[in-house]
């Protein structure tokens, strides 16, 4: 058997590794045209090298959103299955093994091991499904809110850096053609806002949060009764809808962020 939460867990990892890895080519290509704009006479290796560096890192981007997405789609079989008691059937079971290196499954291979993602004592049904579904957007409400804070951190930080720049060069600088320059590379700077989609990221961020705190808002009504299966299941596909749509949540700030969310969790919990 394969221990299906923990691959899962695993390869969205290696996405978020590989999102990193395409976002640090990119502020690489940024690095090597800025070096061509203050060399007069650029080397003409120069221009294949910054193909060589886009092509590879949208490679590695496409991977990553490939990775993601079936990780997602498992994720979402892995969240209904802990909920209602469904076991995850063969079928689904080969198309992940199809899916996996040798390696991995090699690494999480053995025995059948318990699902304990959730914190619910609920026998399998709707209303567990509906506890799961508070945790779960409880959870990432919280790492996204945080996400949208950091975005807009960097926008600002590469902004005044931006803004610095100009300013010493308008002030230190005698030489036209170097100011010029300067004004070059500072323009560039600030494209790279956009270039890691960072306005993007954090508004996707932002609707990640606002779509987790609807869902999280109308799970705790849904407990408050009666709960059918098909409220349960409604309320779980569209979270999973809008999770499915937003960028990756990075695996620093969920070490950064786990003992402190966990205890807040658990004591508002009483578990």
């Amino acid at each position: 058997m394969l221990d299906l939460r923990a691959i899962n867990q695993n390869r969205f990892s290696r996405a978020k590794r590989l999102w990193t890895i395409a976002n640090v080519l990119r502020l690489m290509a940024f690095a090597v045209g800025a070096y061509a704009v203050f060399q007069g006479d650029p080397p003409l290796h120069l221009p294949p090298v910054l193909f060589a560096i886009t092509v590879a890192a949208e490679l590695f981007q496409w991977r990553s959103d490939v990775i993601k997405t079936r990780s997602e789609a498992l994720l979402r079989k892995l969240d209904l299955s802990r909920s209602f008691g469904m076991e995850v059937s063969a079928a689904d079971r080969r198309d992940i093994m199809s899916d996996l290196p040798g390696e991995v499954r090699k690494r999480f291979a053995g025995s059948e091991v318990p699902d304990e993602y959730f914190t619910s004592p609920e026998p399998p049904g709707p209303r567990k499904a509906v506890e799961n579904l508070v945790e779960s957007a409880w959870y990432t409400k919280q790492q996204a809110s945080m996400m949208v804070v950091v975005c807009f951190v960097l926008i600002s930080l590469v902004t005044l850096v931006a803004l610095a720049t100009l300013i010493v060069a308008s002030n230190e600088v005698a030489t036209v053609s170097t100011r010029t320059t300067i004004s070059k590379v500072v323009i560039a700077w600030l494209l790279l806002i956009f270039s890691l989609g960072m306005f993007r990221h954090a508004w996707t961020y932002y609707k990640l949060a606002e779509r987790s705190e609807r869902s999280y808002t109308a799970g705790v009504h849904l407990l408050r009764g009666e709960i059918t299966e098909a409220d349960a299941l409604k309320q779980w596909y569209e979270y999973q809808i809008g999770r499915a749509s937003s960028p990756l949540l990075p695996d620093w700030l969920w070490r950064l962020k786990r003992d402190d969310l966990n205890d807040a969790w658990q004591r508002a919990s009483g578990r």
